[in-house]
């Protein structure tokens, strides 16, 4: 009965509260097939457990290293069959003792990549870096610098140093005694906040005719295609020209009939700063206004 190819140098378990017993049986991997020892059926591996030089009356459960002597006995019968030791001769039999550990449970991070992250301007609101669902056993915090100082909350548009701590989750039970954190990212990401884009591609103005009243008639902003999607970032620049292509002066408006040439920009609100948004495909139109 060869036992050369058995476990008897060292093994380990993690940490659960409950005793755990050496492995003696091994795999390995031949022509592409695992092939799994077991110890021989004929074979019991009798095992000594000590701690501290003190021999142990139960299986180790506490986090620490175990010395474990081995020992062999042959069972009385296998199925049946009658087990005579005098026709069995054990080759390799364990002669020294071996090492088992109890450690503590790995809480393993290493798949946790930080990377960096850009977002948009949001009006003043806090902008936080995302990250992947963490195990309840990690606790993480974040913080925020900006030029190396550290600021509350993040709402402005500029480039910010993001500090992520993570530690175990004690509340739920997970100490330092019996867990630990492995692979923690070290890296430190950024957190990008950029301009707010606001595109004004078919945003435009259309040609009106109007009835004539006698009063100063504005252009009215629901002739101007899509307007409503940007209409709480940007306003429209008025210049009306009379027909000899004369500009009317700045906030007076057309009265009586004829035909008036109008410039139409865009222009951000004054709510809006150009600190914070971008305007996208900004351009002039020029439209009529035909009052009759």
């Amino acid at each position: 009965l060869d036992l050369s190819h058995l476990n008897f140098k060292s093994d380990s378990y993690c940490y659960d509260g409950n005793g755990h017993e050496f492995n003696v049986e091994t795999e390995e991997e031949i022509n592409g097939q695992k092939v799994k020892y077991t110890v021989p059926e004929e074979l019991v591996i009798n095992k000594e457990y000590y701690s501290n030089g003190e021999k142990m009356n139960e299986l180790p459960k506490d986090i620490g290293e175990y010395v474990v002597k081995f020992g062999t006995k042959f069972k009385p019968e296998v199925n049946g069959k009658i087990i005579n030791s005098e026709n069995y001769t054990i080759v390799n039999e364990p002669s020294e003792t071996g090492v088992f550990k109890i450690i503590k449970n790995k809480v393993d991070l290493s798949n946790l990549v930080l990377n960096d992250q850009s977002k948009y301007y949001n009006r003043g609101n806090q902008i936080e870096y995302d990250l992947e669902e963490l195990p309840e056993s990690v606790n993480v915090s974040v913080k925020y610098y900006f030029n190396q100082v550290e600021v509350e909350k993040v709402t402005e548009v500029g480039t910010y140093e993001v500090s992520i701590t993570f530690s175990l989750n004690k509340e739920k039970g997970y100490s330092d005694e019996y867990y630990e954190l492995v692979g923690v990212p070290k890296n430190v990401p950024s957190l990008v906040v950029q301009k707010k884009p606001i595109d004004l591609t078919g945003v435009e103005p259309t040609d009106v005719v109007v009835s004539y009243t006698g009063l100063p008639i504005a252009y009215d902003l629901k002739n101007i295609i899509n307007f409503a999607k940007v209409s709480d970032y940007v306003q429209p620049v008025f210049e009306f020209y009379d027909e000899s292509g004369k500009r009317l002066e700045k906030d007076v408006l057309p009265v009586d009939k004829g035909v008036y040439s109008i410039k139409v920009s865009f222009a951000l609100n004054p709510s809006c700063s150009s600190d914070s948004y971008n305007l996208l495909n900004n351009r002039s139109y020029y439209v009529t206004m035909t009052i009759k």
